[in-house]
């Protein structure tokens, strides 16, 4: 036979050898004549165990992460250091605390009770199984390895203490809450009413205690609306942790995109938009309880919510709806919910007096082409807080300011006096931001240090970052507009109103006692946002315009002079037909009162020239119909009313000014059909007195 040519017989190929006693005697020969790292060569004073911090990681760490029992590092060695210094400081070495060995019984269980048993990893790692293939890890000897348990054993026991302590101010703060002394009241109105309004001022606790309230009486389904994701995931953090279920799924919250609802889902803080989608194919059946919060900011989800809801009840009998706002509208909504017997309940809120500052913002003589908000004033208020209150003082700031621009403006601002003072984090709040990042405005900061949060108005309402003593307002806000210039929605900056100003001035009612406001005196901000109008409104009436020109295509004009004539005589000016009649049987025939105008709607400054004998006003109303009904008389049927102004001059074929758009905006909307224009005078006011005419 021949040679054999395999790799094993070829002479270019070496073969592995695996490590014999003689290699592992040499290689502990090697590691004696090492230099001793032992913390027997060290002196006391000088011994740290930072000094094995890797070896130590390994330990704690075993295998994986999911094995640790110090959820974080940083902070355990942040002990560490603390330990050895007090140690020190009370002239105690560190190496001296002797383990004494615990007898066991005949199972193998010990006999005595140690604070080490603790300890997960006690049972199943043992300093043998540790070093005995880990050379790098033999500098760590027995009586260092069991110093170091004994260490993670007081450090677990502290957090442990740590935890109970927030939790027993936890339970105080919440006794202390002004909710908390109608806590049987809400209860009991919600077990024996169908509506319930919570009309609770800022910082009385309604947000995340009500829930929790209705869920120890019984109530295991409970939805809570919240017009922004934030709040929802922010409440359901807060709840959460309140009722000691982090790591279950008795409470979650449903947003866009993401939720953490399950089954088992006790409480549900979910998005208004969310909550109207469900609506859409079924009756909400996994609900026995919903919750509308922030129902004061009156935008287009939360009323179409508002109105479905009132339908829902009447078919659901055993739902109940509980309406929660801090700057409510009692009125309004008492009012709304009159056939369904509504009960208001009235919480005070504030927690602490609240002083007004008034800072004014200098504006140059001459105007520079940068048109960047000025981060000044801000930071001349940070530093103001820096002189006045010593860093011992607990109390953050938070300042609103109207966009993600002037966000980053103060921001960068911000920053460089934080680097310079080391006083200061600061961060920003805005939608545009991960969860993660929103998330960094709840944390607490160090001690000496204080939080600078720049947020949009998201953190106008629900959602609560405690420890806010400070608050600067701007008094603006941004929303979306019509912009003629473009024909599209865009941002625009707005003053806020003064129920948003009221908000905004409660974030510090919480904690603390001071508000600064952006503007020059008191009366110009009072006159700026003495009026709170609902966006709701606005969008509405865009809303029902569109779905009028497809649903009731046609227009017809009030006579000028049905103020002299009795209900059966009212008269109308089509297109198609002048001197038409309201249908007897309809609802504006058997009710054309509320086509016409109360006193209070109707301007008494007549400006010069004016001759028309129809008043002027602002809510000025037009018919809009399907058909006409020719029998004896022609009637309009299929009807509905629309405001006037905008009606007339979404649906005008053109647009006429006699001097162009000046201060007080002189309208002529042209309606025409043929070359003979039909003329119907029709006046309107707008915030500069505009006199708009068909």
């Amino acid at each position: 036979m021949g040679k054999d040519s395999s790799p094993t017989r070829n002479s270019s190929y070496k073969r592995k050898r695996s490590p014999s006693y003689e290699d592992k005697y040499n290689s502990r020969k090697y590691l004696k004549s090492r230099p001793s790292t032992s913390h027997s060569a060290l002196e006391p004073v000088d011994f740290s165990f930072t000094n094995y911090k890797r070896d130590l990681n390994k330990i704690i760490l075993y295998s994986n992460d999911s094995n640790t029992v110090v959820n974080n590092l940083d902070d355990f060695w942040v002990f560490i250091k603390k330990y050895e210094a007090t140690l020190k400081k009370a002239g105690k070495p560190i190496l001296e605390t002797e383990i004494k060995a615990n007898e066991l019984n005949d199972v193998g269980v010990p006999i005595q009770f140690s604070k080490l048993h603790y300890i997960n990893f006690i049972t199943t790692i043992k300093y043998v199984d540790i070093v005995s293939d880990d050379y790098e890890r033999r500098k760590l000897d027995k009586q260092l390895f069991e110093v170091f348990l004994n260490i993670v054993s007081i450090y677990i026991d502290f957090k442990n203490k740590e935890k109970f302590e927030k939790l027993k101010k936890l339970r105080q703060a919440q006794k202390d809450l002004p909710v908390a002394g109608y806590r049987n009241e809400i209860v009991s109105a919600v077990q024996n009413e169908r509506v319930v309004i919570v009309a609770g001022d800022t910082g009385c606790g309604k947000s995340t205690q009500v829930p929790q309230y209705l869920n120890e009486a019984g109530f295991q389904n409970i939805a809570c609306t919240q017009p922004r994701r934030i709040a929802c995931v922010s409440l359901s953090k807060r709840v959460a942790y309140e009722m000691l279920s982090q790591f279950e799924t008795k409470v979650g919250y449903q947003i866009r995109f993401e939720k953490s609802r399950t089954a088992d889902t006790n409480i549900c803080f979910i998005t208004e938009g969310l909550l109207l989608r469900q609506m859409s194919s079924e009756n909400l059946p996994n609900y026995d309880v919903i919750i509308l919060d922030e129902i004061h900011e009156r935008h287009l989800m939360g009323d179409f919510l508002l109105g479905v809801l009132k339908c829902l009840i009447h078919s659901r009998t055993d739902i109940k709806l509980v309406l929660m706002s801090a700057t409510i509208n009692i009125k309004l909504f008492e009012d709304y919910f009159s056939a369904e017997s509504a009960i208001v309940i009235q919480i005070p809120g504030r927690l602490y007096p609240i002083e007004l500052h008034y800072k004014p913002i200098f504006i140059e003589e001459k105007p520079t082409r940068d048109d960047r908000l000025d981060p000044q004033p801000y930071v001349q208020i940070m530093q103001l807080i820096d002189s006045k209150y010593p860093s011992d003082e607990r109390g953050d700031l938070l300042i609103f300011m109207s966009g993600v621009q002037e966000i980053t403006a103060i921001c960068d601002a911000a920053q460089q006096y934080a680097e310079k003072t080391k006083n200061w984090i600061v961060l920003p709040l805005h939608s545009g931001l991960s969860l993660a990042d929103q998330d960094k405005v709840f944390d607490y900061p160090p001690e000496g240090v204080r939080k600078c949060i720049v947020s949009t108005n998201i953190a106008e309402t629900s959602v609560t970052i405690d420890g806010i003593r400070f608050v600067v307002d701007s008094g603006k806000a941004k929303e979306m507009s019509y912009d003629s210039t473009t024909k599209m929605q865009r941002l625009k900056e707005f003053w806020i109103s003064k129920a948003s100003a009221d908000q905004r001035k409660g974030r510090a009612g919480r904690t603390g006692d001071i508000e600064f406001r952006m503007t020059n005196d008191a009366a110009r901000i009072r006159a700026l946002i003495s009026g709170s109008s609902a966006s709701s409104g606005r969008d509405l009436v865009m809303l029902k315009v569109v779905l009028c020109r497809a649903l009731y295509p046609q227009i017809a004009v009030a006579d000028e002079f049905n103020y002299c004539k009795s209900n059966a005589e009212q008269l109308y000016h089509t297109w198609s037909k002048p001197f038409v009649f309201l249908h007897p049987t309809s609802f504006f025939g058997k009710q054309p009162k509320v086509l016409q105008l109360t006193e209070a709607d109707i301007q008494t400054d007549i400006p010069a020239g004016y001759k028309s004998k129809l008043p002027l006003s602002n809510r000025h109303q037009i018919l809009c119909y399907l058909s006409l009904l020719e029998t004896t008389k022609p009637y309009i049927v299929n009807s509905m009313r629309m405001p006037a102004a905008q009606t007339l001059l979404l649906l005008a074929h053109s647009i006429d000014t006699n001097m162009g758009f000046t201060r007080y905006c002189h309208f002529v909307i042209n309606l025409q059909r043929t070359q003979n224009c039909r003329y119907v005078r029709y006046f309107i006011i707008t915030s500069h007195n505009a006199d708009v005419r068909t």
